[in-house]
């Protein structure tokens, strides 16, 4: 059954009719198995699980663990494969150089001049790049069950693997996250205690309820010392015009789906209101939970401290430690973290680890969308705005949604690869259709032309 429709039929989701135990049951009233009360879940699908990780004995080198879209009943244990440090290292050495070309087709955020890169020729470096990693990561096996179309990928890999663009793995034919509906997560150190009490939310109790927050321009910084978030001269973050039109985009997306500021479903603090206090307000309220949370802005990775990794909110810097903090209180489902032109960083090596920010957000439980490096704001806007327009109005998956918006991404910035930067942590088959469907207390609309 199409996934758009599928919680629209009547009687989907929730316990079968009562009846009284006195009266006679017809037959055409006898139900057949209870059905569980409708919660956000899992699209229907085949799924299949990639886990690389470091030898038991070697550490230089690497193993993988495969799991099927079709569970065998004896399944194969980890797999060595001919993935050492020195092959990541070259991949790192290449992915660092491709960054750096990326980097100087971004705006100048003082004269506004812009260089573009030969997209054509980047592309061919990171399909050379992907297939080596295509090489060394999948055995044969592997790459005949990944040959196929619109699998539910996951990618699971220790904190030191994350720096690597996973999704970008080429197969001769196209980048596996143009192919599949592709999310990954994170094997943590002992050190970490990742909250796992998460409670989901129950569509038969709670509304759908959102925060944006938009920061497209700031007030003034300081100076930091060694420090200070910014690179630039005066550091001075740039003005994120489209910022304002992503906002205003999945305001009306979230319209049509019944998400308003008028029934307090939906919080926007945008410009001089996205100050830290009344974030931090919003974020550790008793009386509401956020189930979705966007951030649209700048965010500055600190080389030496992830903890100091942080959201630039209108008129102070919010860092990750206290994010997590906040986060712990009214935990959300899912992030999205739309870090447009983020602060530059002195080693370009550190570019594009995004998980010192992330990890606020994934600690609390929560599923998060972020890109791994600073992208175009116009290419941010149109990757966001397709998003929620998959995942809310269409009904699509977390994965599905992803794919389409890389796919949009490409058509508005044709000529920059800023749909290669964004990264889903999380179930890739996760979805909020249960919100929308006739059992839960939502009393949004069907939106029309989807």
């Amino acid at each position: 059954m199409d996934n758009d429709s599928r919680d629209l039929e009547p009687g989907n989701g929730g316990p079968p009719e009562e009846i009284d135990a006195g009266d006679v049951m017809p037959l055409d009233r006898v139900p057949s198995a209870p059905r569980p009360l409708p919660v956000p879940g899992w699209s229907a699908g085949a799924t299949a699980l990639v886990e690389i990780s470091p030898g038991p004995t070697r550490k230089d080198r690497y193993r993988v663990k495969y799991t099927p879209p079709l569970r065998p009943p004896i399944r194969r244990d980890w797999m060595d494969v001919p993935l050492t440090e020195r092959i990541l290292r070259e991949i790192e050495e290449r992915l660092v150089d491709v960054s750096g070309k990326l980097d100087r087709g971004i705006r100048s955020p003082h004269t506004g001049a812009r260089t573009t890169p030969q997209t054509g020729s980047m592309i061919e470096e990171l399909k050379s790049l992907g297939q080596m990693m295509y090489i060394h990561v999948l055995t044969r096996a592997i790459r005949n069950q990944l040959a196929c179309d619109g699998l539910f990928l996951e990618f699971g890999v220790d904190e030191s693997l994350l720096k690597f663009p996973w999704e970008l793995i080429y197969d001769g034919r196209q980048f596996l996250c143009l192919r599949h509906f592709v999310g990954r997560f994170v094997n943590s150190s002992p050190q970490r205690v990742v909250n796992e009490d998460h409670e989901g939310p129950d569509p038969m109790k709670e509304l759908l309820s959102v925060l944006l927050i938009s920061v497209p321009e700031p007030q003034p910084r300081e100076r930091r010392g060694a420090h200070r978030n910014f690179t630039s001269p005066g550091d001075e973050p740039s003005s994120l015009i489209e910022a304002s039109k992503e906002t205003e985009a999945i305001e009306r997306i979230l319209h049509q789906c019944g998400v308003t500021e008028d029934n307090e479903t939906l919080k926007i603090l945008r410009g001089p209101k996205a100050t830290e206090d009344a974030v931090r307000e919003e974020l550790t309220r008793h009386d509401k939970r956020y189930h979705i949370i966007h951030y649209c802005g700048h965010a500055a990775f600190d080389r030496s401290a992830s903890n100091e990794s942080r959201i630039m909110l209108y008129d102070k810097d919010i860092t990750s430690d206290h994010l997590e903090g906040f986060l712990s209180q009214n935990r959300p489902v899912f992030c999205f973290i739309n870090a447009c032109e983020s602060a530059k960083l002195p080693e370009a090596s550190k570019r594009f680890n995004i998980y010192g920010l992330a990890q606020a957000f994934l600690m609390s439980g929560a599923y998060l969308v972020g890109n791994r490096y600073r992208v175009d704001d116009r290419a941010a806007a149109a990757f966001a705005g397709e998003f929620y327009r998959s995942l809310l109005l269409k009904r699509k998956s977390l994965g599905e949604s992803m794919l389409h918006a890389r796919l949009k991404c490409q058509e508005a910035r044709p000529n920059r690869l800023d749909w290669t930067q964004f990264v889903l942590y999380g179930d890739p088959r996760f979805d909020f259709s249960a919100f929308f469907g006739p059992k839960g207390r939502s009393t949004f609309p069907t939106p029309l032309g989807v």
